[in-house]
């Protein structure tokens, strides 16, 4: 059937399903590729959006810092029906409940103790221009800095799923440096390009927090690079 008229931007969408095709782009650390995650359409829905707000510089652990020099605004999922869109698919990509990334009502509680928290921030949008960049750094938040009264730890940054919103002419790129192959050291980029996701995981299997999910924005060297983090959080978190 075709789409109803009365869905978001139904003029642009097909009948269907939508497969997404997730490349392995590291096995260690966990990071992965899909390419046309966003289409052009969503894509220019973002950017107008974004043009829209106030970028304020981007801070690490709340300070400003030399090593982190580009603007940052956050972009909330009820901003409307296409940004919604976005979480839900970004939740079927992880196969994630997408309740999961909002707070959810007492009727959807996903096992006996929750506690209805999403479990994600809201979606960051990062603006490069030429020289920018993040050198390299971790995102998870390290366990035992402080301690819940019950003694657990908080818990961390687990997954970053990230979107890339345009093309950058020349830099940029994402890159992994302890990333080692049996032909090189010298850390894996991966290519900003619009449209693309980007999904990496900070905390192993066992628990542990993965060293290798260490990464850099790497210099803007021509033209500008816009970008977002969607960042989940592991079922510990109890509130953000």
């Amino acid at each position: 059937d075709a789409p109803s008229q009365d869905l978001p931007l139904a003029e642009y969408r097909e009948p269907g399903s939508l497969t997404l095709k997730i490349k392995a782009a590291s096995c260690a650390p966990k990071a992965f590729e899909i390419e046309d995650f966003l289409s052009g359409v969503e894509v220019d829905h973002l950017v107008n959006i974004i043009n829209r707000m106030n970028m304020e510089r981007s801070t690490t652990n709340g300070h400003l810092s030399s090593t982190r020099t580009s603007r940052t605004t956050w972009l909330p999922r009820n901003t409307d029906a296409i940004v919604n869109s976005i979480f839900i698919r970004a939740a079927d990509a992880l196969r994630l409940d997408e309740s999961m990334l909002r707070r959810r009502r007492p009727d959807e509680a996903l096992s006996e103790n929750d506690d209805l928290a999403q479990r994600n921030e809201e979606l960051q949008i990062v603006h490069y221009n030429q020289t920018q960049e993040y050198t390299a750094h971790h995102d998870f938040g390290y366990p035992g800095r402080s301690v819940y009264p019950d003694g657990r730890a908080p818990a961390s940054r687990s997954i970053n799923f990230c979107l890339y919103l345009n093309d950058v002419d020349e830099g940029g790129q994402t890159k992994f440096p302890r990333w080692r192959s049996a032909l090189t050291q010298d850390g894996i980029a991966v290519q900003p390009k619009r449209g693309k996701a980007l999904i990496f995981y900070m905390v192993l299997p066992d628990g542990n927090l993965d060293d290798l999910s260490h990464h850099a924005a790497l210099p803007v060297l021509k033209g500008y690079k816009m970008f977002s983090n969607l960042w989940i959080w592991d079922p510990e978190r109890t509130s953000l």
